[in-house]
């Protein structure tokens, strides 16, 4: 709000992106000395134009109060060098807001590197259908780990999180080849022939009768 004036602020956001566009780093500034809503703008905008040279900074905002500039930060460290990427974005997976979740999981989902799996593993065991879902589809690209991927899921012995696996995998076309993988009796492996038998169980039961979803919000901000 400007002398009275409330500007809505998607065109705010939309403006300076364009003015930061070729220069990221000149908003830190700015965003150090920001509060309230402005934070969260602000925050949102450099979400959408962050640089790895913004790491720091948008680590100080992963642990901000407010969840708009939490989620903002999640999806800025997209960007930013492994090292201090996914132990920031490992925390914001265990945030208390869901929508923080989300976005750092969206973040993760844009990292294909090994190092994240065990912390998108947590994630697919979220409360939230959304962030599970998103999960299962950044796991579902690790095609050399899917294997072990599908036997830590069926270890946790968590229903949701394997039907959001089947489900990722199905829709990529991975799930068949992995069943024929498992499958093969040159294989000889007890290990593969249970964690067979578990997905076979489980893939009946999804496409059958599915599970009613715990109840949790459903609109992302």
């Amino acid at each position: 709000m400007i002398d009275g004036l409330k500007v809505p602020a998607d065109p705010v956001t939309n403006t300076l992106v364009r003015c930061f566009m070729n220069r990221p780093e000149a908003m830190l500034p700015f965003i150090q000395r920001s509060q309230g809503e402005s934070r969260e703008l602000l925050a949102r905008v450099a979400s959408e134009i962050a640089t790895p040279g913004m790491a720091d900074e948008m680590i100080l905002l992963a642990a901000d109060a407010r969840p708009e500039v939490r989620a903002a930060a999640a999806k800025a460290l997209a960007v930013a060098p492994l090292a201090l990427a996914i132990p920031a974005l490992g925390d914001l997976v265990r945030d208390e807001v869901w929508f923080v979740r989300l976005r750092a999981t969206s973040a993760l989902n844009q990292i294909p590197h090994p190092r994240t799996i065990p912390i998108v593993l947590e994630a697919v065991r979220d409360a939230n259908r959304l962030v599970r879902m998103r999960a299962a589809s950044a796991l579902a690209k690790f095609e050399r780990e899917t294997v072990d991927i599908l036997q830590s899921v069926v270890d946790s012995r968590d229903r949701y999180a394997l039907h959001a696996m089947i489900s990722a995998l199905d829709l990529g076309g991975g799930f068949d080849k992995v069943m024929a993988e498992l499958a093969d009796p040159l294989l000889h492996d007890e290990a593969a022939a249970r964690l067979l038998d578990a997905l076979r169980e489980s893939a009946a039961g999804l496409w059958t009768t599915r599970p009613a979803d715990p109840v949790v919000e459903s609109v992302f901000p």
